[in-house]
């Protein structure tokens, strides 16, 4: 069976079940060839306290240094951009770029292995900084153990303050082994079981209780085809209770693919503030126009007041 027949069929016995409150089913794949005539959904709160936005955005480091540093002048030289999660970003092209534009702080974490791919941008005029993290959700693995190698993974963590209200925020970036799927099932390998753990950590971190927290990352596998398939272990069977990403509240529709034709590149927000209405996510896109392969995937949140 191809991977598309697959997912379709897995589409005809989800619509026919009745989905829970608040349980989304996928949405037509097909709307990766008319995203971007379509406008994204927008939720409003009359009670927001402030709005941010975040983004995540997987620079590619395979790509020329020039692309790498437009991508970045054009990312940050947005006005509209509060945080950003980045990931492939361990070159020099990078940290030269974030180094030049002002008004912003990139926290580039380099105390291990593998912490460099994933630093934490932040517009200093409205956020300062109240404490950084580094959390590991996986080790390494070489060649001698898979046809596609991969160093250790992390999970960065900058914790900020908005001056202009005094909420804070804890922003996680993570970058997930590749080569973990086929679309509705897992591959057998040492990158699907890493990816398993990863979720796993990283769900564990953002349900906790407290303050407000998001992250953004490259996750791997593609939002339309998990949510259609569910397998064990997967992003919608990790994560529920935990936290939501920006696709399973708002959906698709007028959001291009983050990758070729796949939505990989996620924003969440945790369970915790979205069920104590400390925070809620108001809409998402992604921009074209950049160098790299991915686009960067754009989501803003209201902080609410909450409990």
């Amino acid at each position: 069976m191809s991977r598309r027949l697959g997912v379709l069929l897995a589409l005809v016995v989800l619509t026919g079940c009745s989905a829970g409150a608040g349980e989304p089913g996928p949405e037509p794949s097909s709307g990766a060839a008319s995203c971007a005539s379509e406008r994204p959904a927008v939720r409003t709160y009359d009670d927001a306290v402030a709005r941010l936005t975040v983004a995540s955005f997987n620079v590619d480091r395979t790509g020329r240094p020039r692309g790498i540093a437009a991508d970045v002048r054009r990312l940050l030289g947005r006005d509209d951009v509060d945080l950003v999660g980045w990931q492939e970003a361990d070159t020099a092209a990078f940290a030269r770029a974030v180094r030049d534009v002002p008004g912003w702080r990139t926290e580039i974490f380099d105390a291990a292995d593998g912490q460099r791919q994933v630093p934490i941008s932040w517009r200093t005029s409205r956020w300062a900084l109240v404490a950084t993290a580094a959390h590991p959700m996986t080790e390494g693995a070489g060649r001698d153990v898979t046809d596609h190698p991969f160093r250790p993974k992390w999970a960065t963590a900058v914790t900020l303050r908005h001056r202009a209200t005094g909420r804070v925020v804890t922003l996680l970036d993570t970058h997930v082994p590749n080569h973990i799927e086929t679309g509705d099932r897992w591959g057998d390998n040492v990158n699907a079981r890493a990816a398993r753990q990863h979720y796993r950590r990283l769900a564990d971190l953002l349900g906790r209780p407290g303050g407000v927290r998001l992250a953004t990352g490259d996750f791997q596998w593609d939002h339309h085809d998990d949510l259609a398939a569910r397998p064990r272990g997967g992003i919608t069977d990790t994560f529920a209770g935990k936290a939501r990403s920006s696709f399973e509240v708002l959906g698709l529709t007028g959001v291009c693919p983050s990758r070729n034709t796949r939505w990989i590149d996620y924003v969440w927000l945790d369970e915790p503030s979205l069920a104590a209405g400390r925070a809620g996510f108001v809409t998402h896109r992604s921009l074209d126009g950049y160098a790299s392969d991915h686009r960067p995937v754009l989501a803003t949140i209201a902080l609410l007041p909450g409990r």
